[in-house]
């Protein structure tokens, strides 16, 4: 009896082992997993952070371009103005000696008929 009591005990203990093996498998497996999990959520976040960053370049970038834009029309519309400018002085230019043309030609015209 007392070695069927040993041999009891023995299993039991043998079986507590075990099962202690098992429990520690477990908890290392629960470990690793947790490990994964923080490891992906903190790669998914700096990816997020990534495409944030992206985003405000991408916008930085567009309103650059609509600043460079209007200034392209505001230097468009100066030189436009520039050259409306030009013309009407040349216009006048253009009157100021058709008007002289006239008068000469009205002078010439009287002194011939005094002549006359």
């Amino acid at each position: 009896e007392q070695q069927k009591k040993g041999r009891r005990t023995a299993e039991g203990r043998q079986k507590k082992g075990r099962r202690k093996a098992e429990e520690q498998q477990k908890n290392g497996r629960r470990k690793a997993e947790g490990r994964q999990k923080e490891g992906r959520r903190k790669a998914e976040e700096k990816q997020k952070k990534g495409r944030r960053t992206a985003e405000e370049m991408q916008k930085k970038s567009r309103r650059k371009a609509e600043e460079q834009q209007k200034k392209g029309r505001r230097k468009a519309e100066e030189r436009q103005k520039k050259g409306r400018r030009k013309a009407e002085k040349r216009q006048k230019k253009g009157r100021r000696s058709a008007e002289g043309r006239q008068k000469n030609s009205r002078r010439t015209a009287e002194e011939k008929q005094k002549k006359g």
